[in-house]
């Protein structure tokens, strides 16, 4: 079972990277959207960011059960303010 945040690979093309989204269409086709990671950039370079492919889920295989988490930080929302009466 491919899972967000797992490291999966196209059997067809050979495509290698993380699973960013999920997609289940009413026909029931199920994609995942497979983003590589980005390449390095040599010294004064910008980095560039590959495009990432929506893959069906029948054509891929968990190369890594290890799952990528994003450590998000909350931010002040800027909500109701209480004013001095």
């Amino acid at each position: 079972m491919v899972e967000l945040g797992q490291t999966v690979k196209d059997v067809v093309t050979g495509f290698t990277g993380i699973v960013t989204a999920k997609v289940e269409y009413l026909n029931g086709c199920l994609q995942f959207h497979v983003r590589p990671k980005m390449s390095t950039a040599k010294k004064g370079e910008v980095p560039k960011y590959p495009d990432g492919k929506y893959l069906d889920v029948e054509q891929l295989v968990v190369v890594s059960k290890r799952k990528i988490k994003l450590q998000l930080r909350p931010k002040p929302s800027g909500g109701f303010r209480e004013y001095p009466s």
